[in-house]
């Protein structure tokens, strides 16, 4: 039995002094942690200071004086706002989990909390830009009448628009129609599609197609293929006014008229000002010019104002101007429409 117990007492010895702490091995853990720490500063002073930089080389850059959405940084205001990531850095990473016994997990948050400050801080300087997407716009109106004068029109709109930094794309689909007594007073349609890519910031590329048909006027069909260079003459939030003109190609289907291919000159202009946060005028003009016949040309336009009545309901009042040149036997040359519609924003 003595035996037993003195083999008990010794093997109990052994595992005690087996789990007793040794101070050489804490000595180190904790010369570890401290390095580590000192690394994680640094880490972030280096990087608070090439970022600080690049806010003063971005400050003295000269501005544009027309481009009022412009906003250089005061790089006082950005270099506090550093210093807090900073501090604030500084702080998460303490409260983190320092445990000696596993260093390699806390060396991994001391990488991902820098890695971590060195975005924020970048969107101080270059805040993240908003993905581009479609924003949809229906339209919708009409009147009836009966009695002594039975007649009806209706006319609809859709345009659709798709925004990025430095593309935007548009689609534009809109016509009437309309009779009265059973004879038919109105039936017309316009849409294009055109794509516009910025290569400055008031310079831009555009390219795109168009289709018209008014059979009361003569016009059966007109397809349209252009491309082109603008420029906008002001771009800002609020205003904004571009012309663009190039090159294009037409074909033609009219009244009296044989089939008809030829090159043509294009003039787009577009104009928007939003007079107030809910209310705006709109304008825009295309301009069709035959390079072998000067003397023939086409004019499509159209003004508006759009007033918001929620956020996704606004009204719209519009007014179209078409002008042929050359209309079709017994056709005037202008045809002019006006009219009222609701409107619905689909985002």
């Amino acid at each position: 039995m003595a035996v037993v117990l003195l083999a008990a007492v010794v093997c109990g010895g052994r595992a005690s002094a087996q789990f007793m702490p040794n101070p050489e091995v804490e000595a180190l853990l904790r010369e570890n942690a401290r390095l580590r720490e000192e690394v994680f500063r640094l880490r972030l002073e280096l990087n608070r200071r090439h970022l600080s930089k690049r806010v003063v080389e971005h400050a003295q850059e000269k501005p544009d004086p027309r481009d009022e959405t412009q906003e250089v940084p005061d790089p006082d205001d950005v270099e506090e706002q550093l210093e807090a990531f900073t501090e604030e850095r500084i702080v998460d990473h303490a409260s983190a989990d320092h445990s000696t016994a596993n260093p390699r997990p806390e060396a991994r948050k001391t990488e991902e909390l820098g890695d971590e400050a060195v975005v924020e801080a970048e969107e101080l300087i270059e805040p993240k830009k908003p993905k581009a997407r479609w924003s949809t716009r229906v339209a919708v109106g009409g009147n009836l009448t009966g009695g002594n004068v039975d007649s009806y029109r209706v006319n609809g709109d859709l345009r659709s628009t798709r925004q990025s930094e430095k593309h935007r794309t548009s689609l534009v689909l809109n016509g009437d129609v309309g009779q009265s007594e059973g004879r038919q007073t109105s039936e017309r349609m316009f849409s294009s599609a055109d794509h516009r890519s910025d290569f400055t910031p008031y310079w831009f590329t555009t390219f795109g197609g168009g289709y018209q048909r008014n059979p009361l006027a003569g016009l059966d069909h007109h397809v349209r293929g252009s491309i082109g260079i603008g420029y906008y003459f002001f771009k800002s939030e609020r205003v904004e006014w571009a012309l663009d003109v190039g090159p294009a190609y037409v074909f033609e289907q009219r009244a009296g008229f044989d089939d008809s291919h030829r090159p043509s000159a294009r003039l787009g202009q577009e104009f928007e000002i939003r007079i107030h946060d809910h209310l705006k005028f709109f304008q825009n003009a295309e301009v069709l010019t035959s390079i072998n016949n000067g003397s023939y040309w086409r004019l499509h336009s159209e003004a508006g104002i759009e007033t918001d009545i929620t956020r996704n309901l606004s009204l719209r009042f519009t007014g179209r101007n078409r002008y042929d040149a050359q209309p079709s036997a017994e056709r005037r040359n202008n045809d002019f429409t006006l009219g009222a519609s609701m409107v619905i924003r689909l985002e």
